[in-house]
């Protein structure tokens, strides 16, 4: 036996937390378990670290296995469409990166929206709509015609069907949700809180000005208490500048009150960032920093770390949760827009290199080959990464492509931060992931 080269792990004073990326396993351990493995005699440890992929047979090729875990994710059988309905919002927050118009999806384009799925559904195991925008919930008319239509095809075709949604949540109401979860099949809501009213109301306000983070609070109150039904979640994102952080402990105590005993409700931290745009400019004092070079930990995380909390903070580590690979980078994500513009990310909607084809009438993707073959081979082994991502302990579960826009646009390093600020964070926040490993007594 030896050990696996993907055996990423974090020190504590009497322990190791170990996260093995080709297993996706996180273990907890003492340890002298590893210092000695090879004169160990006890069965139950071996057995131990061998069921959690820290122990390999000497014969066993884990860079092949990495490479079928890799087209297993790249290509994972999804059909997943991203909608966007219309680009106009009926809030004007300023870390927003997009351009507001008031144009909706077009008849014609719905129509070549269906006939797109339809020539794809039969080779994909499941079909996924995602709604973005914008605010989809303008675009109320078109989420119901169009989710519908794919509800009936995916059905006709023999696929699973799932559907998510990212909203304001201004005009999440009961009745709407219970609509859209009911009978459109919508189970996942991402909606952002940004702290406290005071804080959350300079952030994200409404178009015309004036208060929106009691509205929201409400819609999910409401929501919580009339709603039964354990079939869907509502990821809460917080997206924190100088000052949330520093009233973020009263933030979680809010957040605590009103949804903490609710497995429903999960909840995920993140920095603004300058993520595009103009107005972003106007807060450019107010941004945190990704992290602070001597501790090589952010500012969230560092708070994070020693944050006691009852909130359901499942989102919050996305890279130990699961493979970390960005939907972008997967075969069958199709990002549309309002005018058929098909695309891979949300976020460089208006850059050359994401725009990857248009939709025609018939439902034919007329492709910009340049473009897509970047995204096609973005992480590809070999061909694209850097040696460091291929001597890295948690290349198999990020392959690299954790955010791939680096590697389309070849003018960047991936974008991944040191993470073991971040295992230490989500042990003192969410022990129950790890699997302990008890001696005998």
């Amino acid at each position: 036996m030896v050990l696996s080269k993907f055996n990423f792990s974090v020190p504590r004073e009497d322990d190791l937390l170990v996260f093995n990326s080709l297993k996706n396993t996180l273990s907890v351990f003492p340890k002298e378990m590893l210092a000695d493995f090879e004169d160990n005699e006890n069965v139950e440890s071996i057995e131990f670290l061998t069921e959690r992929g820290i122990l390999v047979d000497d014969d066993f090729d884990e860079d092949k296995a990495a490479l079928i875990k890799y087209y297993s994710v790249i290509d994972d059988g999804t059909l997943e469409l991203i909608l966007l309905p219309s680009m106009n919002c009926n809030f004007r927050c300023p870390y927003c990166y997009e351009k507001k118009t008031p144009d909706k999806m077009s008849p014609e384009v719905i129509k070549s929206i269906l006939l797109f799925t339809k020539r794809n559904i039969t080779q994909a195991r499941s079909l996924h709509v995602s709604w973005f925008g914008g605010e989809p919930l303008l675009c109320m008319d078109i989420i119901e015609e169009v989710n519908s239509k794919l509800m009936d095809l995916a059905r006709a075709y023999r696929k699973s069907f799932t559907s998510n949604m990212t909203t304001n949540g201004y005009t999440l109401n009961l009745e709407t949700f219970r609509h859209l979860t009911n009978d459109l099949h919508i189970t996942h809501y991402q909606i952002t809180i940004d702290g406290r009213a005071q804080y959350h109301d300079k952030t994200r306000p409404l178009a015309g000005g004036g208060p929106t983070h009691d509205r929201i609070i409400e819609n999910l109150l409401s929501i919580k208490e009339s709603t039964k039904s354990k079939l869907f979640t509502i990821l809460v994102r917080t997206n924190l500048t100088k000052d949330t952080l520093l009233d973020l402990d009263n933030h979680i105590a809010e957040l605590e009150q009103h949804f903490g005993n609710d497995k429903r409700f999960v909840f995920l931290f993140k920095e603004v960032g300058d993520w595009g745009g103009e107005t972003v400019k106007d807060i450019s004092n107010s941004l945190l920093g990704t992290f602070n070079e001597e501790e090589l930990v952010s500012p969230l995380t560092k708070k994070l770390s020693s944050l006691k909390t009852t909130l359901t903070l499942s989102g919050q580590f996305p890279f130990f949760n699961g493979v970390s690979v960005c939907y972008a980078a997967k075969m069958g994500t199709y990002t549309i827009d309002p005018w058929g513009k098909v695309m891979r990310c949300t976020v460089n909607l208006d850059s050359d290199y994401n725009h990857i084809g248009v939709l025609d009438k018939k439902g034919v993707l007329v492709a910009n080959d340049k473009a897509l073959m970047k995204w096609q081979y973005c992480g590809m082994p070999v061909k694209c990464l850097p040696e460091k991502c291929h001597n890295c302990a948690l290349y198999a579960n990020c392959f690299g492509i954790m955010c791939p826009v680096p590697h389309v646009c070849r003018n960047g390093k991936p974008q991944c931060e040191t993470l073991h600020n971040d295992l230490l964070a989500m042990y003192k926040s969410n022990p129950k992931y790890f699997k302990h490993f008890k001696e005998e007594e």
